[in-house]
């Protein structure tokens, strides 16, 4: 079926369940694995052919967790640093055509997936940020626009943390 043209595609699937490895089940690990990482190939592989050409934008969401691992977080960080390093292959892959593929790495962010998190939690994480504040899900969209803009047809294969420092 034709489904017209793509000129953007952001991939912002994710799932986590926290916990020690030793205590994750295979089905946890594969879901995630599954949903962060296997899913965001497979929908790409798919839209690729319609966006070669088009100077188009690829934009991958990751996590923190994807640069520096997370403790009991570590199938999900695998996840998505496999995502990261599958973000940078394609901007090589698919340059040549005038596709771009960055891919944006956020800190915490108040969403569903963190529900499990209690304020203090939120407050202890928010304490050790330099800035003493999170980014929202308006910063993430916020930088994806510009990312699919063409103020940044010069900038791919990056990624970009987006954490208030967090990290740091």
């Amino acid at each position: 079926k034709d489904i017209g043209e793509i000129y953007c595609l952001i991939n912002c699937a994710g799932v986590s369940r926290p916990n020690l490895l030793l205590d994750a089940t295979t089905s946890d690990i594969k879901k995630e694995i599954n949903v962060n990482l296997t899913g965001a190939i497979i929908a790409i592989k798919y839209a690729l052919p319609i966006m070669a050409e088009r100077n188009s934008r690829l934009i991958t969401i990751s996590s923190v967790w994807g640069v520096v691992g997370g403790s009991c977080e570590s199938s999900y960080s695998a996840s998505k640093g496999g995502l990261i390093s599958f973000t940078k292959a394609i901007a090589k892959e698919m340059g040549a055509m005038g596709l771009t593929a960055n891919c944006i790495c956020p800190g915490l962010i108040k969403t569903k997936m963190n529900n499990h998190l209690k304020k203090e939690d939120f407050d202890a994480i928010k304490n050790e940020t330099p800035l003493n504040t999170f980014a929202t899900t308006h910063d993430i969209a916020n930088l994806a626009l510009f990312l699919a803009s063409p103020k940044a047809k010069n900038i791919t294969g990056q990624i970009i943390t987006l954490d208030a420092g967090w990290t740091l």
